[in-house]
């Protein structure tokens, strides 16, 4: 077990910082656990099309003309306009086929069924593993698609043959489809062979994967060690001594929500990370960053932190911000009447 040395003295810090973990894994147990995305494109309300990409509207729409649906679904009109991201609409193609997942409602609590219609008409399904349901046409699509119309298909030993071949492709919709639906149907989960099992691990450490398809994987790895490897602490480390602790400019994979991901479950099971892997990212440009790593440092190397914090504090390119940050960090440790003018050790 990971042990630390924790002061005589509790500061007001680490009362804090116990009382937001708290606050933090009572919410994450009440949170609803997302739904398979299988089982998303064939809800009662979920329209599942192949059609061409007939236009494009700079406004923000796409229109499909329809050439095939997939379930009982009787109400498809032959152009299915759908709103869409500004990044579909440059890397969409017109006359290319897709497989798409739409709908026309939307979570509304006020309704008394708990969903009402889109004002603004159609829009893409997106949700985990669906982000958003939009596919390249293509066999292997249509095969798992095939064996998914009933639960016993979504969770057969086909299915999870297909899932992995889609996992290995080069598609990345179709990857993001397939680790979810590993994620989030047990059933499926537990076919896992240690073969498998070693491609989610090796997958999940790659700096060069879909960041999304890293955060899936590292999640399933993190709820059901039994099912997807004892992993996710070693990874877990890995990502927080090596990933760039800088900002991510446009046109490169934004790794923020996976570092995130990474502090917060830390922070929840207490996984072995280095002193060093922290206090990097003390000199992260984003701000978040630099809060979290001062959060767990308090957790996981107590007596080290202040001394970790007043060396950062001598960081020339740290923001006024940050500065300021971490300043208020160290009076809370040291009580306001330290006498400690961390200010002054670094330009504002």
């Amino acid at each position: 077990m990971f042990k630390t040395l924790r002061p005589t003295a509790v500061p007001l810090l680490q009362v804090l910082l116990v009382c937001g973990q708290l606050v933090f894994s009572a919410l994450a147990a009440a949170a609803p656990k997302a739904k398979p995305p299988l089982d998303v494109l064939f809800l009662a309300e979920s329209r599942l099309v192949v059609g061409s990409l007939v236009e494009k509207n700079p406004a923000g729409r796409l229109v499909f003309k329809r050439e095939k649906v997939y379930g009982q679904s009787t109400d498809v009109p032959e152009l299915i306009d759908v709103r869409a991201e500004p990044a579909l609409l440059d890397s969409t193609r017109i006359g290319t086929r897709y497989v798409i997942g739409y709908s026309l409602f939307h979570r509304d609590k006020r309704d008394p069924s708990g969903y009402a219609e889109n004002r603004k008409g159609a829009i893409l399904i997106n949700t985990s593993g669906l982000q958003p349901a939009l596919f390249e046409d293509s066999r292997l699509i249509h095969k798992i698609l095939s064996k998914s119309e009933d639960w016993e298909g979504r969770h057969s030993a086909a299915m999870k043959r297909l899932l992995m071949k889609a996992l290995e492709g080069p598609e990345p919709a179709l990857q993001l489809l397939a680790a979810a639906q590993f994620v989030y149907a047990p059933a499926l989960s537990r076919q896992l062979a240690s073969t498998d099992r070693r491609m989610f691990e090796q997958r999940a450490r790659d700096a060069t994967a879909n960041p999304a398809l890293r955060e899936l994987m590292l999640i399933g790895a993190i709820e059901r060690p039994s099912e997807f490897g004892e992993w996710a602490g070693s990874a877990i480390s890995e990502l927080l001594a090596s990933t760039p602790s800088g900002g991510y400019p446009p046109g490169t994979a934004d790794l923020t929500s996976l570092v995130l991901l990474a502090f917060d479950e830390t922070l929840l099971h207490r996984y072995p990370v280095p002193f060093t892997s922290l206090t990097r990212w003390l000199h992260s440009p984003q701000r978040v960053f630099v809060e979290r790593s001062t959060a767990l440092l308090g957790v996981l190397y107590p007596t080290r932190q202040a001394n970790a914090l007043e060396e950062a504090l001598g960081d020339s390119s740290l923001t006024g911000d940050t500065r300021k940050y971490i300043d208020d960090q160290l009076r809370i440790i040291r009580g306001p009447d330290s006498g400690i003018d961390t200010q002054q050790q670094g330009p504002g």
